[in-house]
């Protein structure tokens, strides 16, 4: 695939939802800071979910519920300006569904970013609710704060199956050289995964392992010759689990970026399993990327 046949990798403005939780806080600093590398605008949103409140709701009880959302943002916003000074932000409150809100607001290009959790008692941004719809909704990445503050490790991980996955890998990669970061692509690959495709007679471990590599290498040399500045490293390995290993990876990283639903542009479509079990249990941020 030349350069000008390659899709443009997801770039746009960031958006980021708040629910003045601290662990929003941290989804709106992570978002600050990639909005400040893209040299895009952040938009930061505070959902309230009163369209979907009971009729007999009056103005008078909404209207408070609007005034703290709009707080909410605003805080969050001084935050992220003290941070990253020169960064353009804009705050918007909405009245309905979090995840559609977000999702709205991002576009085809943009990137939605959640935390991993939110206050109770107040439309949240838990990951089993909202954070899962947008996984399912977003038309563009969708990133998963999760883990606790640490020094960074300047290394990003991108899981990768097949030439599917080379707009997750070009994702990875942009974002590995707009910070003078390492680039891990990982083939982890399971026996019984290939099992109903492997001929007994004629395949073996060392096949399957022949095959994978054969699907990953050209990933690898594609990002090379676009970010020849992006130190990649390859590794195919064989695991009991595929989830377990990138988990297991993600105390070592800066972010992990997963392909999502193939990019059909049908919505609704769910999240794989290992990607699944990757957004509940990573110690780092997570992203997710359409796939090809």
């Amino acid at each position: 695939m030349d350069e000008h046949s390659r899709p443009p990798v997801p770039d746009g403005p960031v958006v980021v939802g708040t629910d003045g939780s601290d662990v929003s806080t941290r989804a709106v600093l992570w978002a600050a800071e990639e909005a400040t590398a893209r040299g895009r605008p952040l938009q930061i949103l505070c959902a309230t979910h009163v369209d979907l409140l009971p009729d007999e709701l009056t103005e008078d009880v909404i209207r408070p519920i609007l005034d703290t959302a709009a707080d909410r943002a605003d805080r969050a916003a001084r935050k992220a300006t003290g941070r990253f000074p020169g960064l353009q932000v804009t705050t918007s409150t909405s009245r309905g569904d979090p995840a559609e809100s977000l999702v709205e607001a991002a576009g085809a290009r943009g990137t939605v970013v959640v935390g991993s959790r939110g206050l109770g008692g107040f439309p949240s941004l838990l990951l089993g609710s909202v954070g899962r719809q947008v996984t399912r909704w977003a038309t563009g990445p969708v990133v998963v704060v999760r883990g606790e503050p640490r020094t960074p490790a300047v290394t990003v991980l991108v899981g990768a199956r097949d030439a599917r996955d080379i707009l997750p890998v070009r994702f990875a990669a942009l974002y590995a050289q707009r910070r003078d970061a390492a680039l891990r692509v990982l083939g982890a690959w399971t026996l019984t995964h290939h099992l109903e495709s492997m001929a007994p007679m004629v395949a073996s471990v060392r096949a399957v392992a022949e095959r994978q590599a054969d699907h990953t290498a050209p990933l690898v040399a594609a990002v090379r010759e676009e970010y020849p500045n992006v130190r990649v490293a390859e590794e195919v390995v064989r695991v009991p689990s595929a989830a377990g290993a990138l988990v297991a990876q993600s105390a070592h990283v800066d972010l992990v970026v997963l392909g999502s639903r193939d990019a059909t542009g049908l919505l609704s479509a769910p999240v794989g399993r290992v990607a699944q079990a990757v957004l509940e249990h990573a110690a780092c941020p997570v992203a997710l990327v359409p796939r090809g």
